[in-house]
């Protein structure tokens, strides 16, 4: 019984964690990347894909043609209208998660169950800025994504490498 208490707290903990980060109003679309957001560029194969703040910062470098300009703005809308939904849907679960928790005397079966809603809408999450970033891509020409890549590991190299110190003046 303890166990299950413990994986019930971590999952709980973890899920609602989740949850505040949804709960975050929506950034317009032209200011970058959402804190916090689920799926983490970072993470192994994401190197593959580029998200919209990316795209929208080096759209002349890759010499995006008026054509994909138009097709990844609509796809971006699409998804943030998408992921907004979800994130809707997270936050109704978890809100009503939180009221079985209320309770003196948990309904272990009830919460366990709720848990699962909670963690199916935040899958739903998931998979629509997954979905986004692979139809991203695929408006993107080999050679431009190629491009991207690099511009990518040049940007990480230049935020991890240290400062210089300014030449002494004379």
């Amino acid at each position: 019984m303890k166990t299950v208490l413990i994986i019930c707290t971590t999952l709980l903990c973890a899920s609602w964690a989740s949850a505040q980060r949804a709960a975050r109003p929506a950034r317009p679309a032209g200011n970058g990347p959402r804190p916090n957001a689920p799926i983490r560029m970072r993470e192994p194969g994401m190197e593959n894909l580029f998200p919209p703040a990316l795209l929208r910062e080096h759209a002349d470098e890759v010499k995006l043609s008026d054509e994909q300009r138009a097709a990844l703005k609509a796809e971006a809308e699409k998804a943030e209208q998408q992921t907004g939904e979800a994130r809707k849907k997270v936050r109704e679960q978890m809100e009503a998660l939180g009221a079985l928790l209320k309770a003196d005397k948990v309904d272990e079966a009830a919460a366990l169950a709720q848990l699962d809603k909670v963690l199916d809408a935040e899958r739903e999450v998931r998979k629509a800025q997954m979905t986004s970033l692979i139809r991203l891509k695929n408006i993107l020409t080999p050679e431009q994504q190629a491009q991207l890549r690099e511009l990518r590991q040049k940007m990480i190299s230049e935020r991890t490498r240290p400062a210089r110190p300014a030449p002494p003046k004379e």
